[in-house]
């Protein structure tokens, strides 16, 4: 293979037995994975009943589409990635439990609507909470049925995706561009996906912050105090 090769995967038809089709109308099937790029011979003795995976098709498989990505995150079996400072509004996701294989038209573009580029991701149940500058959205569905991107609130956003944590009984815990917020509930079965203002006391403190670093800040749960610490420029 060329340079960075890292594997090369061996696929082939079955027996075409009389001849007759041609190869450009069979199927190819996987075969086998050499994981270096210096072996120069391979012996295959698997039998044609054995042959189930196919081979990808032509769009199926796609060079690596997002070589920027910043932020990534897994939900439902794929690989979630934005499209990095060249994409930013684009958000790709992987072919299921092939974290390595992209199609060629998996992908969103959350650019359409109002509310910045994307700034982190965070899987929550059944949804994939996608955090932009100044809104968020969240990400349904399955690998089976298709994923979509349906909006979730405006106005509210977080550079800080360092922030975003999960804390039992109360839900997300972010720090927003003006104070921290909770998200919580969703779970299938009737409840909605809420969001609430947990810092509605702390007006002054939040003046305080530095907008321009806030992507800086961290935050982490302690199970053994039962506190959120989160720590900002």
């Amino acid at each position: 293979g060329p340079a960075g090769t890292v594997a090369r995967r061996i696929y082939r038809t079955k027996n075409l037995g009389s001849g007759l089709t041609s190869d450009s109308d069979s199927l190819y099937y996987f075969i086998s994975e050499i994981k270096n790029n210096t072996q120069d011979s391979y012996v295959d003795y698997t039998p044609d009943q054995f042959l189930t995976v196919l081979a990808p098709t032509t769009t199926a498989s796609v060079i690596f589409p997002c070589p920027g990505a910043r932020f990534a995150a897994t939900f439902k079996n794929c690989l979630f990635l934005d499209g990095g400072q060249a994409d930013p509004t684009r958000l790709y996701y992987s072919n299921p439990l092939n974290p390595d294989s992209f199609s060629a038209s998996d992908y969103f573009d959350v650019g359409v609507r109002d509310g910045g580029d994307i700034t982190g991701l965070f899987a929550y149940y059944n949804s994939l909470v996608l955090f932009r500058e100044s809104s968020i959205e969240l990400v349904r569905g399955d690998p089976v049925n298709g994923f979509n991107v349906v909006p979730f609130i405006q106005g509210i956003g977080s550079r800080a995706v360092n922030s975003v944590t999960s804390v039992p009984g109360v839900g997300i815990m972010f720090l927003g561009n003006d104070g921290v917020y909770r998200i919580f509930g969703g779970l299938d079965g009737g409840s909605q996906v809420q969001i609430e203002k947990m810092t509605t006391n702390l007006v002054k403190t939040e003046k305080r912050f530095n907008p321009a670093l806030l992507a800086r800040a961290s935050a982490t749960y302690s199970p053994k105090w039962r506190e959120w610490h989160c720590y900002m420029p």
